[in-house]
Order: structure tokens, then C-alpha cells, then sequence
């Protein structure tokens, strides 16, 4: 108790109250933003569900067992390797709620903001540089897209990674270690982002980091491979079935650079003022992660949409700092006439202007958190909520992936299919309104389903609300 009466002492300060409402408030935009779009279900089986599932059944001391389209009824740790999740599972357990997934998901990237203010500290010096930094940090739309796209282990990321090269630069062990083994724990291909900087440790340091480097840079890369060759076989019986699909592919050696993908590399960049081109020493985990992105054939990874863009948000902020005191040097040495104070004001131009491109020219989802017509479209959901009360709690619900994401703590639910009777779920749950989201009805013919569920014999109507209905299996004697 003592000790926490200090550090709030240590830490009342003008920089640090300033520091925690800035944190606070992006909190509390994102957090709102995210679970007004989950109430509108903008928010699928994939990968909303399939993460409420695995978290819901480990809170309740089960295997957590997901559909999936690949594997049906796996372990998710032979989808993907990310146990960092189950952080959430004693939440879950007590508030039974999937809110309690997208709160989590936003309160780790918000403490984030804690570390990156640190870090930016330890170079810059002055406040009003650390704080210029967090801001390029906090505005970065790629991070902004990611909080409000459903949910997903990668957006965690950002706070293991953060504490990873905080730790790193401080040189403070505890730090270090607790942000290199969170990081490999939030996915299979994460352990090569603490292997790269584990190898820059090693040439720049002496001694007992040296050896650090040495130790972490050999554990990362054994992890990274343990997990690749055999955890996944243990889980699901074949391995990485994503890496296998990768390498077939020549777009997986060479992807092209086309418009969408150009767009995301540039904006990125100039999110942060082009500052981390600077530091190319940091690049190649960011490099890797557009290549892992731009070699899939699904465009939804090529830009600045959903989570994919998180897991580079904190790299790229820590070569934009190192970026920023190099081009700091440079004006001092060519220009040793140009005074602090029109630095300060360069520095000032760039956070205004990003966040200008940011909010304004790339349409941020922050917009949302001001639009009055976005809360009142939440109230146009209540005929859907009606309808997941009527689903009766026994056997296997089968329902279109919005409706399934709702319903993920339950043991037994399915996404929708074509093929559904092979299933042979016990109740269908669909909502019959056209013009909804394609990912609602993901890989399947609309009209050939309504059609083939309403003339099924072996199937009754037990609840017609007219466009949302339930199907119950007809049990014959």
C-alpha cells in the first residue's frame, strides 16, 4: 500500500496527469467507437466469434474448440498460435459478456501509450517531443481501423511490444523479458520482431546484454520454430495450414506493388513524417510485415483496414523517434543557424498535419465517436437482440456470422452454411433482410439458401418475426 501511495505521489505531476488524460481519453473514444459498432453487429464469427468461443470455453475450464472453415470443431491453437488471449477468459468468466473482448482489446493499446511516451522520452528529452511522438502514435489510422474492426489477437500486440523495447532501451531486464515472452505469445510469426532486435542488441552491447541478446535472439527463433513444426501438427494434425498455402504461391516471393498496396506503405511512412526511413536498422520487421500482408491474395490485408496494422504501429514509432533525432543532427550540422524553437515548430506541423490526413483526408473512425446518428443507429438492432432471445438454449445453433458472434459463449454454435443439412444443426438462425453485410453471409449463395431453408422438409419454423426466422430439426419417429 505504501509503495502505491509513492508512485501516485512520484507520479502526480502536471507531464504525467496530462499524459494519463490524453491515454484516457483515447480510451474512451475507442472503447465507445468499438462497442456501438458491436450493439449495430458489425461484428462476425470471423474472427469475433471464434475468439468469444475459445475465450468463453477456457473460462469455463474447457477446450477451446471453435468452427472454423478450414478446420471445423479445432483447437484455435491450430488456427493460430496466440494463448494470450485467455487473459481475457477470468474476465469473461466473471461478466459474461463479449463487450468485455473489445475493452481488453482497447485498454491494451491505450497502457501502450504509456510505454511509447517513456520510450520517446529516453530520446527526446523534452516533454513536448514525447508528447508530439504519443500523438503520432495515438493518430496513426492503421491503429484507429484495427480497435474498431471486431476483435483479434494481434491488435493486443501493441502493449507487449511496447514493454518489450521500453525494457530494451531502458535496459531494464523485468521489463524486457515480461515484453519479449508476451510478444511471443500473441502469435506464431511474432518471434521474429524481438529476433531482429535481439541481433541489433548483440552487436551494440557489451557484457551481460550482449549475452541478453544472445539468449533472447536464440529462444525467439527455437520458439518461433517449435511452434511452426510442431505445435501446430499437435493441435491440428497437419501444421501452419497458412504458411503451406503461402508457399505455393509465387505472389508469396514476389508480390506486386500495385495502387492499394503503394497507399499503404506511403501513408504509413508519412504517418510518422517518413521519420523511421531514417532508421532503417528498424525496418525489417516492418518490411516483413508488408510482405507477410501483401502476398495473401486477400486485399483486406493490402491496406490500412482491420488489425493487420497494428502489430507495426509501436516499430514504427520507435524508428521514428530514432528517425527524428538523426534529422535533428543533420540541421544542426548543416544548419547550425536554425534555432530549437523552429524545430519545435516542425515537429508541430508534422503531428498537426498527419492527424489532419489521419481524421479528415483518410476518414478516421474517430469521426464516429462525434456523429450523433452513429449512437442512434444502435437502436435499430433491438429486432435482432429479440430475435437471439428466442433461441432456445439446447442442442447446435447454426446461424449467419453476426448473429453466431452474439451467441459464441454457448458450447455448441456453427456458422451458417450452403451445406448446412450436413451439419445437421438443431436450429438455423437466420435474418432474411437483403442489402446486409457480405461478411454476414460469408461464402454463401443468399438467395439459394433462402430458398433451400424454406423448403426443407426437414425443417419447422418455430419463431417468424417475418425476415428474421428460427428452424428447428424436425425429429421424426
Amino acid at each position: 500500500m505504501n509503495t502505491l501511495t509513492s508512485f501516485i505521489k512520484k507520479n502526480n505531476t502536471k507531464e504525467y496527469r496530462r499524459l494519463f488524460l490524453i491515454i484516457s481519453v483515447f480510451f474512451i473514444i475507442f472503447t465507445t467507437v468499438a462497442l456501438h459498432r458491436y450493439w449495430q453487429y458489425s461484428a462476425w464469427y470471423y474472427d469475433f466469434g471464434i475468439f468469444y468461443t475459445a475465450i468463453s470455453s477456457v473460462s469455463r475450464l474447457e477446450a477451446p474448440i471453435i468452427d472454423h472453415f478450414v478446420f471445423t470443431n479445432t483447437n484455435i491453437l491450430g488456427d493460430h498460435f496466440h494463448p494470450i488471449i485467455f487473459l481475457i477468459s477470468p474476465f469473461v468468466a466473471i461478466f459474461k459478456t463479449g463487450e468485455v473482448l473489445l475493452v481488453f482489446q482497447t485498454f491494451f493499446v491505450a497502457l501502450s501509450g504509456l510505454f511509447i511516451y517513456l520510450i520517446s522520452k529516453h530520446y527526446q528529452k523534452t516533454k513536448f517531443e514525447s508528447f508530439a511522438m504519443l500523438m503520432l502514435y495515438f493518430s496513426f489510422i492503421g491503429l484507429h481501423n484495427a480497435l474498431i474492426t471486431e476483435f483479434h489477437a494481434i491488435t493486443l500486440l501493441p502493449l507487449p511490444l511496447s514493454l518489450f523495447f521500453y525494457g530494451m532501451i531502458k535496459k531494464k531486464k523485468f521489463w524486457y523479458f515480461l515484453g519479449l515472452f508476451s510478444v511471443l505469445l500473441t502469435k506464431e510469426l511474432t518471434f521474429i520482431i524481438p529476433a531482429w532486435f535481439s541481433l541489433l542488441i548483440l552487436f551494440k552491447n557489451k557484457g551481460e546484454w550482449r549475452k541478453i541478446g544472445i539468449f533472447s535472439l536464440i529462444f525467439s527463433v527455437a520458439y518461433g520454430y517449435f511452434v511452426i513444426n510442431y505445435v501446430f501438427k499437435f493441435f491440428n494434425g497437419t501444421g501452419n495450414y497458412y504458411l503451406g498455402e503461402a508457399t505455393t504461391s509465387i505472389e508469396a516471393i514476389l508480390p506486386k506493388f500495385d495502387e492499394l498496396r503503394i497507399k499503404t506503405i506511403f501513408y504509413s511512412f508519412l504517418n510518422f513524417g517518413f521519420f523511421p526511413v531514417l532508421a532503417p536498422e528498424t525496418l525489417p520487421p516492418i518490411l516483413f510485415n508488408w510482405w507477410s500482408r501483401f502476398s495473401s491474395v486477400a486485399t483486406t490485408r493490402h491496406d490500412l483496414g482491420m488489425h493487420y496494422n497494428a502489430e507495426i504501429t509501436p516499430t514504427l514509432i520507435l524508428g521514428a523517434n530514432i528517425g527524428w533525432i538523426r534529422l535533428k543532427m543533420f540541421i544542426h550540422k548543416v544548419m547550425p543557424f536554425f534555432k530549437y524553437q523552429y524545430i519545435k515548430v516542425l515537429l508541430f506541423l508534422i503531428v498537426i498535419l498527419t492527424a489532419f490526413i489521419n481524421v479528415v483526408y483518410l476518414n478516421s473512425p474517430i469521426l464516429l465517436f462525434g456523429n450523433s446518428a452513429f449512437y442512434k443507429h444502435s437502436q435499430n438492432f433491438k429486432f435482432l437482440s429479440t430475435l437471439i432471445d428466442h433461441i432456445p438454449k439446447d442442442g447446435v445453433v447454426m446461424a449467419q456470422t453476426n448473429i453466431a458472434a452474439k451467441i459464441a459463449y454457448r458450447r455448441h454454435v456453427l456458422m451458417l452454411r450452403d451445406n448446412y443439412d450436413q451439419f445437421s444443426p438443431d436450429y438455423i438462425v437466420v435474418d432474411f433482410r437483403e442489402g446486409q453485410e457480405p461478411n454476414t453471409f460469408l461464402g454463401i449463395n443468399f438467395y439459394d439458401l433462402k430458398f433451400k431453408l424454406l423448403h426443407d422438409l426437414d425443417y419447422e419454423i418455430i419463431y417468424d418475426q417475418g425476415e428474421q426466422k428460427i428452424f428447428k430439426k424436425i425429429v421424426k419417429e
